[in-house]
């Protein structure tokens, strides 16, 4: 009988001793070997084999482009194994990661000491479809110490990827009575919470980029096809463009860039707009062949010259004028001046390909992407020399690309540029976010960009044009936030 006790005792003293630590021990089988405490983190990640990297990368890639659910994807890394299992065994209880203020010269970044430690809420997918993502980011957070020496608790909630997982997480976050969250990061999971943030008087901060869930509760920071299109049409209305043409598919991200540029036809009116939509790659090069104009530049072209054959004119100077037509492929005017393609990854290369052999190229039209140009690391492709893309983050990205990669063995994606200065941005407004209208319409300029929040509930990002030469991205046009 008194061994049992002493037992007991024991077992007692342990769960005492863990409890004091602050960090959950969850954590220590979820964080992939990355330890967390008062010293600077320690990387022992496993190298993960190339086939599930490049599954991770197109499936998150095409989710963030996307920003829908409609993709599944059925394999699941050791990661996601490991979340659920955990999270099984503790009865979904959340995860917690404390860092306490590192020992080391202060940061004049902000004039911040709050009284007593923040908490913010984290609302990803650990498990399910997309737990690769959720990890992704959760190492933005995990970098966050590296360079801050604020008090500071995130609390990790496992939406699952889903709508329902979405609202369980963020009840089990309310119930801890934190309330202000970064993420989700999806459309539908943040639809799923505009009710119950709004009931409870909690802060979501969204990493999605769909403006109809914005509230009085609900802040939209994910980056905006809408600003990134007036910037672009801005660009080429200074320049004079009258004709545009516009490649998307038929899926939501297409859809609303079709929606934003029909809007600003709408109020534009002396510049017309031909839209292709992609929704079927076997009649692509028939699609692409009839959306440039090809066959009738042909035809202007065998006609040129036939009427050139007739002219009564010296020899000599025939053959010359022949010559120079025969170096061309078609004649007279392309159906645009000016090119926007809402494509990424090898689709995007694919139709610029498709386009360059039916004459179309940056000798002729100026081409536009979005911001899913970036971060594909395509800049050595030849169809992309002297093309344009609009993004809302800064080309400042090497120091902390770096880092990364030195920790986690995978490069950032943009959504870890995004919340890095997120995190940042709240922290700065932490007391102020109990009344938000304090800080709307207020820019903060963070390491990847400037940003503020409106009065509507979404942020609003500086941007840049970039152009792609020889190989390099140089920054080549701005919208400041009060001209978007």
């Amino acid at each position: 009988m008194i061994t049992e006790l002493l037992k007991y005792f024991f077992l007692f003293f342990l769960v005492v001793v863990f409890s004091g630590c602050q960090i959950n021990e969850t954590l220590s089988v979820i964080k992939d070997g990355i330890i967390i405490n008062k010293k600077k983190p320690k990387n022992v990640i496993k190298k993960e084999e190339k086939n599930s990297k490049k599954l991770e990368n197109a499936q998150a890639n095409k989710q963030i482009n996307n920003d829908n659910l409609s993709n599944k994807v059925t394999d699941r890394s050791k990661e996601s194994k490991l979340g659920e299992k955990v999270l099984k065994s503790n009865k979904n209880e959340d995860l917690t990661l404390i860092y306490p203020k590192i020992k080391k010269k202060k940061i004049d970044l902000y004039d911040l000491e709050p009284k007593e430690n923040m908490v913010v809420g984290l609302l990803f997918p650990l498990t399910g479809n997309f737990s690769k993502l959720g990890n992704r980011l959760i190492n933005s957070v995990r970098l966050f110490p590296e360079s801050n020496n604020v008090d500071i608790t995130f609390k990790v909630y496992d939406t699952n990827g889903t709508a329902q997982g979405a609202h369980r997480a963020l009840r089990q976050g309310m119930k801890d009575r934190v309330k202000h969250y970064l993420g989700p990061i999806f459309s539908n999971e943040t639809h799923a919470l505009k009710k119950i943030a709004k009931k409870n008087e909690v802060s979501i901060f969204s990493l999605s980029n769909d403006k109809t869930n914005e509230s009085e509760n609900i802040f939209i920071s994910g980056m905006s096809v809408e600003n990134e299109i007036l910037c672009i049409l801005n660009k080429i209305s200074e320049n004079e463009g009258k004709k545009i043409g516009v490649i998307h598919d038929d899926g939501k991200y297409g859809k609303l860039v079709k929606k934003n540029i029909k809007k600003y036809s709408l109020e534009n009116g002396d510049i017309s707009f031909l839209f292709l939509e992609k929704s079927n790659l076997k009649n692509l090069d028939d699609e692409i062949r009839k959306f440039s104009g090809y066959d009738e530049g042909v035809r202007l072209l065998q006609k040129e010259i036939e009427n050139v054959k007739k002219l009564d004119i010296e020899e000599v100077d025939l053959a010359y004028r022949l010559k120079e037509l025969e170096k061309l492929e078609t004649l007279g005017d392309k159906p645009f001046d000016n090119l926007i393609v809402a494509q990424s990854g090898s689709t995007l290369i694919e139709v610029l390909a498709l386009l360059a052999f039916y004459d179309i190229n940056t000798s002729n039209v100026n081409i536009y992407g979005t911001n899913i140009w970036e971060g594909i690391h395509l800049s050595d492709e030849d169809v992309l020399d002297n093309t344009f893309y609009a993004s809302s983050l800064s080309n400042e990205k090497e120091i902390y690309k770096e880092k990364y990669f030195e920790l986690f063995k995978s490069y950032p994606n943009n959504l870890n540029y995004i919340l890095a200065d997120l995190i940042n941005f709240l922290i700065y407004n932490f007391k102020y976010l109990d009344e938000v209208q304090n800080i709307t319409n207020t820019v903060y300029n963070g390491d990847f960009g400037s940003l503020k929040i409106t009065e509507r509930g979404s942020f609003e990002r500086k941007i840049f044009i970039n152009k792609f030469n020889n190989g390099l991205i140089r920054q080549n046009y701005t919208c400041s936030i009060q001209n978007i």
